[in-house]
């Protein structure tokens, strides 16, 4: 594996490990997506200072057009996917949300293709088929349903829609944010979509009259615990793995890595939450990624 692909990989542990805590946190969808891009600005931000310093470099000094894409691509990747995907995981919980996710790389193909010349086999068609077949064995496993945390619950298929739509965001954001790095860094192009992902809630909650009451939510003690530790893995470090896997890598390989966070979250669940995961759910989990790769 090269550092892309390790970098990819890396990223999925990540989020693994964030989305147990995410489905903790007894916040809406929306809140939970503001805190964790305000407390992860902040974390990059401080990385970047730390290389600022050490190397007296320039940052953020590219060309408009790459600012462009990469706001673009905060906006729908992270502010529209990631509320999306917390919705999902609010619904059908952190395993089987992660598995609904795994379509991403079936997006990423595609617009790789679309956006940036990649080339789709023929039998990458044999493996959207598998893996959408996958998905649906485990998330019709009725015996999973008790891993979804209850704060906020929905209909089923509205998390499995929430998820798809979730994972469709994520790699349009990728892939655009790929044509931005010609001119940036990976840790530059994660600081201007987060960004660009928290000025965007900051005006919505502002329109709504609830950035007050939200902004208390997210700093009380209960769920600062969750989202601070949340934020470092799944917002800093997590995306910032992903922006060198879409850097050193194909947007579909590096999908497919991301993608595996179903394989990791099957023990974090067990371990954190006790539940017990079917033989049927294992299965389902590993056609999945089978059709992916």
């Amino acid at each position: 594996m090269g550092l892309g692909e390790f970098a990819s990989a890396s990223a999925a542990l990540c989020w693994a490990c964030s989305s147990i805590m995410y489905g903790r946190t007894r916040l809406n969808a929306w809140s939970i997506n503001f805190a964790k891009n305000l407390f992860g600005v902040g974390y990059v931000f401080l990385h970047l200072l730390v290389i600022w310093l050490l190397t007296m470099g320039s940052f953020l000094y590219f060309s408009f057009s790459a600012w462009t894409y990469l706001i673009i691509s905060g906006l729908i990747g992270i502010a529209v996917g990631d509320t999306l995907y917390f919705r999902s995981l609010q619904i059908l919980g952190p395993r089987r949300s992660l598995v609904v996710s795994t379509t991403a790389p079936i997006f990423g193909a595609i617009l790789g293709w679309a956006m940036l010349g990649e080339v789709i086999s023929p039998t990458s068609m044999i493996g959207i088929v598998i893996t959408i077949a996958g998905i649906a064995v485990v998330v019709s496993d009725k015996r999973a349903r008790a891993e979804s945390p209850g704060h906020f619950p929905g209909a089923e298929w509205l998390g499995v829609v929430c998820g798809l739509f979730a994972a469709f965001c994520q790699a349009a954001g990728g892939a655009i944010s790929k044509i931005a790095m010609q001119e940036c860094t990976p840790l530059e192009a994660t600081f201007v979509r987060l960004l660009a992902a928290v000025v965007f809630a900051i005006v919505v909650f502002r329109a709504s009259g609830q950035l007050s009451e939200t902004t208390q939510k997210i700093f009380r003690k209960n769920n600062l615990r969750l989202l601070l530790p949340a934020s470092a893995l799944g917002t800093w470090i997590g995306i910032w793995c992903s922006q060198i896997g879409f850097y050193y890598t194909s947007v579909a390989i590096a999908t497919l890595l991301m993608s595996t966070s179903p394989l990791f979250a099957i023990p974090l669940v067990r371990f954190f939450d006790g539940h017990r995961i079917s033989a049927r759910a294992i299965w389902g989990t590993l056609i999945a990624l089978g059709g992916i790769a």
